[in-house]
């Protein structure tokens, strides 16, 4: 029998850490050996099973939870690897296969980010941190999202915290290592994330971005931190089978194993929170899975300091990190129900559910918008500053005021005879706009008509007004004017039009 075969290797990465070497251990469960394999071209299910589970050299086929009929990625159980690689090389559909290593995603015992030291909690008060991103003012709004099911995907959690009763789906809650308990978290790194999501705000402090969610626990690391390609995979569809609509994720992977995930995280219909690392790497150069994917739905994250300044030794890329978030200098809850007050240096697994408890309130009151309007919206309604100028994609630290506050309060500059700077007083939301007139304004010749918004002549050929006494919804141009639709008019007034579609209409 051939027993899982251990090697040393850079293979992933824990982002609440800075080692990169990470040692694999022996599997000698059954004594079989696991393959990941990958198809070049989806295939159904029982075709695979047809063309495998006949073979001598295969003992059992596992679909990784996959949701979907048909894939391109499974995982082989074999008690003759050597016979089973040889089958697997003369099978000409076949992109790659490797063995499903047991990988030590993080040494627990030599990480700061994993000290539970309990510590008292001080006066009630709202932290630097969520001072700098607005937080009580956008509770204001909304602080709960308890129709919002997020699927955290780390370590387990403590399942019996105070903090966390309400929120925690225990029955749903699954782990993917094996022997281990989603409910259970010896080190506390899915502990300290999860309170960062949705601690109970019951005044002191300790709070969740978000007072509520439908929290599930995805483990995929047993006691020792190991986990494997497949462990992860399945612990991914798992979150697609069971409806998420978040998945807030701390590791990053080499690029090798964009091979064996992508597949998952593409199959994943939700938005897929990942944090941007902190081992000092250029993305832009040294790809990591998820972060560096061309997934539409993946949000990537930096970590700000106590200072509200980018946390030096972090991972970099400004095509690749989408945003910053607070990191660090937070009270957190720990593995033993109480709770650790954070180093003031910052880490982007604790940056990473600060986006994901923002985006679960912005998502209760906007349940059917699409991935790609949620995360728009995340990205426009950032703090600009110049030391995030060209640092990431959005220029930009999360305020989840702004991405909450949607009832603006418009002041309307004219800037010039054929534009308005409208800025609302309230979150300084800023578009820019042409004049607006009543539909109609131009009927019978007429070439100019009082602006809407500041009193002053608006020019036939620029207007923008909504449609209503058109008796169509089209957008068009009408007598050399431009009219919208209401649908596309509502867009404007909220500066969701962009400059390219209105003048598309022109061209």
């Amino acid at each position: 029998m051939i027993s899982q075969i251990i090697l040393t290797a850079l293979l992933v990465y824990d982002i609440g850490n800075i080692a990169n070497v990470f040692t694999m251990k022996e599997n000698n469960e059954n004594n079989l050996t696991s393959f990941i394999v990958k198809l070049k071209e989806k295939t159904d299910k029982n075709e695979i099973l047809n063309k495998y589970s006949s073979s001598i050299f295969v003992d059992s086929i596992d679909f990784l939870n996959s949701p979907k009929e048909s894939i391109n990625t499974f995982l082989i159980d074999t008690s003759n690897s050597l016979g089973l690689e040889t089958f697997l090389e003369s099978d000409g559909s076949i992109l790659s296969f490797t063995i499903d290593e047991k990988i030590q995603l993080f040494d627990y015992s030599k990480e700061k980010i994993l000290d539970n030291t309990d510590v008292s909690l001080e006066a009630e008060a709202i932290d630097e941190w969520a001072e700098n991103i607005s937080l009580s003012k956008a509770w204001q709004i909304n602080d709960s999202a308890s129709n919002i099911r997020v699927a955290l995907l780390d370590s387990g959690v403590d399942g019996d915290h105070s903090e966390l009763s309400g929120s925690l789906n225990k029955i749903l809650s699954k782990s993917f290592a094996k022997g281990c308990d989603a409910l259970e978290d010896k080190y506390g790194h899915g502990t300290k994330v999860a309170g960062i999501i949705t601690a109970k705000h019951d005044g002191d402090l300790v709070y969740g971005i978000s007072d509520r969610v439908d929290l599930v626990s995805i483990r995929m690391t047993d006691d020792e931190a190991y986990s494997s390609y497949s462990d992860i995979a399945s612990a991914i569809n798992y979150a697609e089978t069971i409806n998420s609509d978040l998945i807030n994720f701390s590791y990053l992977f080499p690029e090798k194993a964009a091979t064996y995930l992508e597949e998952a995280i593409d199959n994943f219909s939700g938005i897929f929170v990942c944090a941007g690392g902190n081992e000092g790497d250029n993305l832009e150069i040294i790809t990591k899975i998820p972060a560096c994917l061309d997934s539409d739905n993946i949000v990537v994250v930096g970590a700000t300091n106590s200072s509200d300044d980018i946390q030096t030794g972090l991972n970099t890329g400004p095509s690749v990190i989408d945003l910053f978030a607070p990191g660090g200098n937070m009270y957190l809850l720990n593995n033993t129900g109480g709770y650790y007050k954070s180093s003031y240096s910052a880490f982007t697994s604790y940056a990473t559910p600060v986006v994901t408890g923002a985006l679960a309130l912005y998502m209760q009151n906007h349940q059917s918008a699409s991935n790609r309007s949620i995360i728009n919206r995340l990205l426009s309604t950032v703090d600009k500053g110049t030391q995030f100028n060209n640092k990431c994609v959005s220029n930009g630290r999360i305020n989840i005021f702004k991405l909450l506050h949607e009832n603006h309060n418009y002041q309307y500059r004219w800037l010039n005879n054929k534009q308005h700077e409208v800025t609302c007083s309230e979150c300084d939301y800023k578009i820019n706009a042409g004049h607006v007139v009543e539909s109609g304004a131009f009927e019978g010749g007429s070439k100019l008509a009082t602006c809407l918004l500041c009193g002053g002549s608006a020019e036939m050929g620029f207007v923008i007004g909504p449609m209503s006494t058109y008796n169509n919804n089209t957008s068009q141009i009408i007598n050399g004017i431009l009219v919208l639709s209401d649908t596309d008019y509502l867009r404007f007034i909220k500066g969701e039009l962009s400059d390219e579609e209105i003048l598309s209409y022109f061209n």
